[in-house]
């Protein structure tokens, strides 16, 4: 199992860049490494965050209460999975 982190600046946010490196990543990490499982997990408020890994083929899986300090506050996050076997790349 891995976990999957991401941020773009500003300039470069709605390019292709993250999806595409998401989708070097995750061929890299079921094919190379034969991994079964990648999970990701952003702020529910963070739509184009959530579209893009939707987009790529992440399922959202729940609701994580106070999952990551972010700015001295816990903030609450959406979990995202996706399995070798659902990945179309």
């Amino acid at each position: 199992m891995g976990t999957l982190g991401y941020w773009a600046g500003q300039p470069y946010a709605r390019n292709g860049y993250v999806s595409g490196g998401t989708k070097l990543v995750l061929e890299f990490a079921f094919g190379q490494l034969g991994l079964h499982r990648i999970e990701a997990a952003c702020l529910p408020t963070n739509l184009p965050s959530r579209g893009l890994l939707e987009k790529v083929g992440f399922a959202h899986e729940g609701y994580a209460r106070g999952y990551l300090r972010i700015d001295g506050a816990w903030r609450d996050h959406v979990l995202y999975a996706i399995l070798r076997e659902e990945w179309k790349g």
